[in-house]
């Protein structure tokens, strides 16, 4: 899925997605009929599904060699030529490993969402399978400015020799590797998650401590569309790193410039799964054992909700307004429903104490204030933009990482 931002128009987004303006016309034109007879016409916010031909394939099938990619300079590292398929298998295979966002289209470019992936995957190889920095091109400290970090972004032979022992299933150093859970290890997977979401209100009013759970929809709609799987049925997941391309363009020439909060810390922010991508902040290795949050649909809430409703203690003052503070009916899209988020000044008070938490989830920057205001328009809107996609077989892996014996959790 992708979100409009502004500026966006569709022979943009279809060119950066290698997809054209008719299959994103034909792919989103149920949802937004409007583009039928005005594909110039989008309006930010809007999520757009992003057709995209995806087969995970075996294994062990033959994949053409990495070796020698970068990040900006891929064609001139081939001799001016990228040969076709060698940037989407590596995609393909960043995503299994669960370095690739599933949110994000197999483009074949080798843009700032692959970037990310490389790094985090060589990080992972050095504070996890133990892997010398040297021998996989990556320096002794983690990289902060943007010449480090392109520089880090070169597949060197022995990498190339590591994405595929670990896609096989084979240890690292002795280490078993880490493969992305899919539709097959969780055992709620069927679950609907209106019906969840609900019922974790209902049991959060008889506890005393109720959430604002038309936001919190809502949220989820726009984290993940409302789904813990991906269409080709790998639990969704994402990685924030400190960053941003010169200019704010959305276009993959553009020069990368990285501006991390604290030079000291590393690059790597969190890492996420499931419904709302949620890891806690600043972790960093990959978790063993695998966590409820990852591979249960209702840990997954839970853990989100709990974390909702942490962030809410930024502005316990004001929890709920309508039609009292005493008395909450959570009905945020009545509530909400004469405010302008336009003309809000941070020095006024917020209808309810709940959008402060909203804003806090990803962060009290500029950010995630326009994130919250994307969330109060959604809500206005009575939409909790849920995906609707079509399911594929989950693939199968070798997790050997699960251990003898594992079962899906309850």
């Amino acid at each position: 899925m992708y979100t409009v931002q502004p500026g966006d128009t569709l022979s943009r987004i279809a060119f950066e997605n290698n997809t054209t303006i008719q299959a994103l016309t034909e792919a989103n034109a149920e949802r937004y009929p409007s583009l039928q007879t005005n594909p110039g016409l989008l309006q930010v916010g809007w999520l757009l599904n992003i057709p995209v031909v995806y087969e995970p394939g075996e294994a062990a099938a033959p994949k053409p060699a990495y070796t020698g990619l970068q990040f900006g300079v891929e064609e001139a590292a081939r001799g001016g030529q990228v040969p076709d398929g060698v940037l989407t298998s590596l995609q393909r295979d960043l995503r299994a490993l669960g370095y690739y966002g599933s949110r994000n289209a197999v483009i074949g470019r080798y843009g700032p969402t692959t970037l990310g992936g490389i790094l985090a995957l060589k990080y992972d190889l050095i504070h996890t399978y133990h892997v010398a920095p040297a021998d996989i091109g990556y320096p002794d400290q983690d990289p902060i400015t943007a010449d480090e970090m392109v520089a880090a972004s070169v597949v060197t032979p022995a990498l190339d020799t590591l994405i595929r022992t670990i896609i096989a299933g084979k240890p690292v150093n002795g280490v078993l590797p880490w493969l992305l859970p899919t539709r097959n290890d969780v055992a709620d997977r069927e679950a609907l998650i209106s019906d969840l979401v609900y019922a974790e209100f209902q049991a959060s009013l008889q506890a005393g401590q109720p959430f604002a759970y038309p936001l919190f929809n809502t949220l989820l709609g726009k984290e993940s569309g409302g789904l813990h799987f991906d269409q080709d049925g790998n639990v969704k997941y994402g990685i924030d790193w400190t960053g941003k391309r010169a200019g704010g363009q959305q276009d993959y020439a553009d020069v990368v410039e990285f501006n991390p909060d604290n030079e000291s810390a590393p690059w790597i922010m969190s890492r996420g799964w499931g419904l709302t991508q949620y890891t806690p902040y600043l972790v960093h290795d990959l978790p063993r054992p695998m966590p409820d949050f990852i591979v249960s649909v209702r840990a997954n809430l839970r853990t989100a909700i709990d974390l909702f409703r942490t962030k809410f203690t930024y502005g316990r003052q004001n929890p709920c307004n309508f039609p009292s503070r005493e008395a909450p009916l959570y009905r945020c899209a009545d509530c909400l429903a004469g405010w302008d988020p336009q003309t809000y000044s941070r020095t006024d008070e917020l209808p309810c104490s709940w959008l402060l938490a909203t804003w806090a989830y990803n962060g009290l920057s500029q950010r995630g204030f326009d994130y919250m205001l994307d969330v109060v328009r959604r809500v206005q809107a009575s939409s909790r933009a849920f995906v609707v996609v079509e399911e594929r077989p989950a693939p199968q892996r070798p997790k050997t990482w699960l251990m003898e014996g594992f079962t899906p959790r309850p």
